[in-house]
């Protein structure tokens, strides 16, 4: 029996979860967030109806949350074989991406590397002792290409284009480290595409093209996650399949 933990329930998030949850090869699906109890009453009833769907605490700043979390995953019989990190910030009531240097602001800087950056690598840091207990588990950062160095040509986003080329950074690095160990895992970043979902929305023009829904852009990731092998420990891939350059 596999089971999949998504950990962000946002735009993406949610649209991934209602998919998982449909995918007969998940024995059980666990959905993290900070809040819960709130998420609960405005997710459907496909995921909070179903019985092989728990929503679990995942806060950071109250670690007691997490151990409680990592426990209950613990408990369900069978093996964690898909993690996908999904969280993410883009806009906050203090701050936005960047035009220009003027309009940096450390403390949304500070937001962007918290929630794009170390929350992803501290979700696996938690479940790590889960991972020895699975034959080979598949780790997935949901990253973007504007955090790829070699592909900006546009510049502006500091705060953004910094946290998530940190995330790239972070998932390479974690790909080596749990090879060296001897994990059967593969950690890999992909890129959503333009989604059309509350964090991009005031930033995505009405007459831009190639913009996809939610649950088209979660359709092509798991197309992506499907098609993954081993050997594609430590890569960053788009949503159609095509290498990224980090």
């Amino acid at each position: 029996m596999a089971h999949a933990l998504v950990h962000g329930i946002g735009g993406i998030g949610q649209a991934l979860a209602l998919q998982l949850s449909q995918d007969k090869t998940i024995d059980h699906l666990f959905l993290a967030s900070r809040s819960p109890h709130t998420l609960r009453d405005v997710l459907p009833e496909e995921l909070t109806h179903n019985n092989a769907v728990t929503l679990i605490d995942w806060d950071i700043h109250k670690p007691e949350t997490i151990e409680n979390s990592v426990q209950l995953i613990e408990d369900k019989p069978g093996e964690l074989g898909l993690v996908i990190n999904s969280a993410g910030l883009l806009h906050t009531e203090t701050g936005e991406p960047e035009k220009r240097l003027e309009s940096f602001n450390l403390e949304y800087f500070q937001k962007n590397i918290e929630v794009n950056s170390a929350l992803p690598l501290l979700t696996i840091q938690a479940i790590l002792p889960l991972l020895r207990q699975t034959p080979h588990t598949q780790i997935i950062n949901i990253s973007a290409k504007v955090g790829s160095i070699d592909d900006n040509g546009l510049g502006g986003w500091y705060s953004y284009r910094a946290s998530k080329a940190a995330l790239n950074m972070l998932t390479k690095t974690l790909s080596i480290e749990l090879r060296r160990r001897r994990f059967e895992a593969s950690v890999c970043a992909i890129h959503p595409g333009t989604v059309a979902t509350n964090l991009s929305k005031p930033f995505v023009a009405a007459s831009q093209k190639n913009v996809m829904s939610a649950d088209e852009a979660a359709t092509a990731i798991l197309k992506v996650i499907a098609s993954l092998t081993p050997e594609d420990n430590g890569s960053f891939f788009s949503w159609n399949g095509d290498r990224l350059s980090w």
